[in-house]
């Protein structure tokens, strides 16, 4: 592997029910690197290295209130590669940190996922939208329970 994409190979075993345009969005030419690709890079690498290992970060469930813990069962039935449970903290900024509830690999790319009631706090949603600019190779979703549904919104930065 020489960029921050998986290979044919390494993507169809990871996705193998993966469709041609995620598969075409995985392609990546050197000569088209920008610094957010090379970071992407260095995760795409790690993210293998800890699949290859059969690491499935978790975190520790127990410490999920109950709808976060609905929210992964939800999750677990989309079936990613990988979910982690509040295990990777963003730094946004000196003594400000943003802890997603859940991180989720999948034919999407990675994703780090909120989960939020009916009220949502409005320093919870500046925080996503700091963590959506500066790590733009995250997507980062906000899940709200409405019903039996849940309704999923992409943070823009």
């Amino acid at each position: 592997m020489k960029s921050g994409k998986l290979t044919a190979a390494e993507f169809k075993q990871l996705f193998p029910n993966a469709s041609v345009s995620a598969y075409k969005a995985n392609r990546f030419e050197a000569k088209e690197a920008t610094a957010t690709q090379c970071a992407s890079e260095e995760a795409t690498k790690l993210m293998r290295e800890a699949i290859a290992k059969g690491i499935r970060p978790g975190g520790d469930e127990a410490k999920l209130n109950e709808l976060e813990k609905r929210y992964l069962r939800f999750l677990e039935g989309q079936q990613p590669a990988w979910i982690g449970i509040q295990c990777i903290t963003l730094k946004l900024a000196e003594k400000l940190n943003y802890t997603p509830d859940f991180w989720a690999i999948d034919n999407d790319g990675i994703r780090a996922i909120d989960t939020k009631g009916k009220h949502i706090w409005e320093d919870a949603i500046v925080k996503m939208k700091i963590a959506a600019r500066l790590f733009p190779w995250v997507r980062i979703i906000m899940a709200q329970e409405n019903g039996l549904v849940w309704n999923h919104r992409e943070v823009a930065p």
